[in-house]
């Protein structure tokens, strides 16, 4: 399979914003001058352990109900996840909730087989041969290094979404997705207050003025209904959900409209597709990118980067025994991606790209962290860490979309409805 990806012109942004907002608003974090004003040196890099010691807990807070927007029916879901925090807290925490996207939900312990038709609440107890799928833990590796930096890493266990989102009629578990991860935000906001559920050690530390979100293929569709749902709070219970990142983001057929697809003005938005994605070969994290940068009120910036070498599955070690990218193309006859190609990124090359993306996309919009603007303001190139594999032209690998604000970019030409 051929396609031709085409590549914006980057724009630099000198941004002039406040760093202080209070939830219901959150801000961009004020921009570092552009010195040098040009993309001429490397970015810094967030991929070595920070200060403090990881530490990681699972937790079960029972099962709420949760809803389909077009259907109107409801089912249980279980709340449970994986935290990942500094050991020893100090000080203020920003958040981060990462949605893991569609995948089996049941599966032999030896080899991680699906056991299909089988839903994860029916998955056969008192086997020790099954297990509930863990999707949720395929990011472990990229939350342990931001719980390292200072940042609190909720992720979240979908399968029960996963069992229910592709019977017609549904919005394919956008609502129920978003519904989840408030809920697991307002539990560990009632941790913060007082503690509990074995996180004392949290009691205080969480920042909800700085939340971000990171959602995997169907998660994505996840995230941005999240931040919408988020929205409509009232502000005493709304969260500063500050920046989005799509991670091969895929909707299967989303049929609640194209108002689903809107990103916050406010809210930073940025996408990460695999060129040899099998499973969302269709780039459907480009749309989200177009449809969202032209706004006039537009506030944040919107990215979309595309990983040359990278497919569908890799980025969740849950889900690396297969590479979806052979469904896209079965005989293998594609140049960048086929089975001849020397190109293709492998598991470590795809979580290492995780780790560079999500922690300094994160540690700049939701953290505020200045060293970490440059790559992300189109003047510096990606580290070499990002290709954990020996190539050349690491940098030339990703192909980066930069989308700035109104008042920040020049219309040489523009159309109007005649």
């Amino acid at each position: 399979m051929l396609r031709t990806s085409s590549l914006l012109m980057t724009l630099l942004l000198l941004c002039a914003c406040g760093s202080s907002t209070p939830p219901d608003s959150p801000a961009l974090p004020e921009e570092p001058a552009p010195n040098p004003a040009v993309f001429d040196r490397v970015a810094a890099d967030p991929t070595a352990p920070g200060l403090y010691a990881a530490s990681s807990q699972l937790y079960d807070f029972g099962r709420i109900s949760v809803h389909d927007e077009v259907s109107g029916g409801s089912y249980e879901s279980d709340l449970r996840g994986i935290a990942w925090y500094p050991q020893s807290p100090a000080g203020s925490l920003p958040v981060l909730v990462w949605l893991h996207g569609r995948h089996q939900t049941c599966q032999l312990v030896i080899g991680g087989l699906p056991l299909l038709g089988v839903g994860d609440d029916d998955c056969p107890t008192g086997i020790p041969l099954f297990e509930s799928a863990p999707s949720y833990r395929g990011y472990d590796g990229a939350a342990e290094l931001l719980a390292t930096q200072g940042y609190v890493v909720l992720s979240i266990d979908l399968n029960d979404v996963n069992d229910h989102d592709n019977s017609a009629p549904t919005d394919r578990g956008a609502l129920a997705r978003a519904e989840l991860a408030l809920e697991h935000l307002d539990r560990f906001r009632a941790i913060d207050a007082a503690g509990g559920e074995g996180f004392d050690a949290l009691k205080g530390h969480l920042d909800f003025g700085r939340i971000g979100l990171m959602g995997h293929s169907r998660g994505g569709i996840g995230i941005l209904k999240t931040a919408q749902e988020n929205a409509k709070r009232p502000a005493t219970t709304r969260y500063g959900i500050r920046a989005l990142f799509g991670l091969a983001p895929d909707t299967s057929g989303l049929n609640i409209g194209t108002a689903a697809y809107e990103v916050e003005p406010d809210t930073a938005w940025a996408a990460l597709i695999g060129y040899c994605d099998g499973d969302a070969s269709d780039f459907f994290g480009s749309y989200y990118f177009d449809r969202n940068r032209l706004r006039a009120d537009l506030a944040a910036p919107r990215y979309q980067l595309i990983a040359m070498g990278a497919n569908h599955n890799y980025y969740n070690t849950e889900w690396a025994g297969s590479d979806d990218w052979s469904l896209a193309d079965p005989f293998g006859q594609d140049p960048h991606c086929g089975r001849r190609s020397s190109e293709r990124d492998s598991v470590e090359d795809q979580q290492a790209q995780l780790q560079y993306f999500l922690s300094s996309y994160f540690r700049w919009f939701v953290g505020g962290e200045t060293a970490y603007a440059g790559y992300w303001q189109g003047r510096e190139a990606v580290p070499d860490s990002v290709c954990a594999s020996t190539r050349t032209d690491c940098a030339g690998r990703f192909h980066y979309s930069r989308w700035p604000l109104p008042a920040q970019r020049l219309a040489v030409l523009s159309y109007s409805a005649g």
